[in-house]
């Protein structure tokens, strides 16, 4: 047993992401395999920059891998198209329960 231990450096893991809240890139207790490309994407433009200068130069790659993993754009999405149709209803230009056939 050593006299002291060095705490274990884990900055790779803050750079990559992995910080992040993790439930959003579980799916059934799994890593969502969907958003590996756009980490890669990330990491190839963020290697050999620093973490300040990657966050600056990369940032496009950086969205594109968050929005992969938290979907809030697609959300935004939804509620706006469900605001749209309730108006809609209310108005009385929408029937809620019409259902067209395929």
């Amino acid at each position: 047993m050593p006299l002291f231990t060095i705490p274990k450096m884990e900055w790779d893991k803050k750079l990559a992401g992995h910080n992040l809240n993790m439930k959003y890139f579980m799916v059934n207790g799994l890593p969502r395999q969907k958003c590996a490309g756009f980490e890669m994407d990330w990491l190839r433009c963020a290697d050999g920059l620093g973490q300040k200068k990657a966050f600056v130069e990369c940032d496009q790659e950086y969205a594109d891998f968050i929005e992969c993993g938290t979907d809030a754009k697609k959300r935004e999405r939804l509620l706006a198209i469900r605001k749209q149709r309730d108006k809609l209803v209310k108005e009385g230009k929408y029937d809620k329960n019409h259902h067209p056939s395929l």
